[in-house]
């Protein structure tokens, strides 16, 4: 299963917004279902987030779907597939000291989010890495990752 489901946006930064699932549906290629979105996030082509206290997934981060992001994300996904939502969302947005206080979705997409301020030189570097690299780099930090959650 595939991610472009919806047509990847291409920008320059990331946004920081959520899509409800409805809002997921409606931007799907030719109109998906609810089936379709479950089974994105069962293929770990897309993570969603929980609302505290409910059964199912009730938003998309809204940067996992600007490219080069939906092509690569999969690629990293499985390897947290064991951890809880909350934890897969914190892992994507929080910057890390290991990338330099770039967050891992920053670095997955080579752009940084829409409210940073300011990129430094050091940061920059890893960002203009190859995908390959980018998605190499991710790789380790996931390995470590029960060290920093």
């Amino acid at each position: 299963m595939n991610i472009p489901y919806v047509a990847p946006e291409v920008r320059t930064t990331l946004p920081v917004s959520r899509w409800a699932v409805s809002e997921l549906i409606l931007r799907m290629q030719n109109h998906g279902s609810d089936a379709d979105v479950l089974g994105a996030l069962e293929a770990h082509c897309l993570y969603g987030i929980k609302k505290r206290g409910a059964d199912a997934v009730s938003d998309f981060p809204a940067w996992q779907f600007i490219w080069p992001a939906p092509y690569l994300i999969k690629k990293i996904l499985p390897h947290l597939s064991e951890k809880p939502g909350s934890e897969i969302h914190i892992f994507w947005t929080v910057q890390r000291d290991e990338l330099n206080e770039l967050s891992p979705a920053e670095v997955l997409a080579g752009m940084p989010y829409e409210t940073r301020e300011f990129i430094d030189e050091c940061q920059r570097k890893y960002m203009v890495q190859t995908s390959q690299e980018r998605v190499k780099r991710l790789l380790s930090v996931v390995k470590n990752l029960d060290v920093y959650l």
